[in-house]
């Protein structure tokens, strides 16, 4: 390697240099994002849990848990107990048996 001109030395020097730069940027940058979006999606599903649990909603999540005849058995504070769902809408879906039979 002693007859490569000092240029071309330092060049190859550079490169590598920069390459092992960049490989060792490219993981930690890697292990940030990898981590940021398991975490992102680990609390998008705790959301999503808790939504399911209405006691535990929080103020601006939105909840609710009917009966099968369609009245409100618990909600989420900011929905107040009235019914986001129409009997027409839980009959048409075919979940409340009392909106579309009356003597059930």
């Amino acid at each position: 390697m002693s007859r490569l001109p000092l240029r071309l030395r330092l060049t190859l020097a550079f490169g590598l240099v920069m390459a092992a730069v960049l490989a060792a940027t490219s993981v930690v940058v890697y292990g940030i994002f990898r981590s940021d979006l398991n975490k992102t999606i680990d609390n998008s599903l705790r959301a999503r849990a808790a939504a399911a649990n209405v006691e535990s909603a929080s103020g601006e999540d939105f909840a609710q848990r009917l009966s099968r005849d369609g009245s409100v058995l618990a909600s989420s504070p900011n929905i107040g107990g009235r019914a986001l769902v129409t009997p027409a809408q839980l009959a048409r879906a075919g979940v409340c048996r009392a909106c579309r039979d009356p003597r059930l």
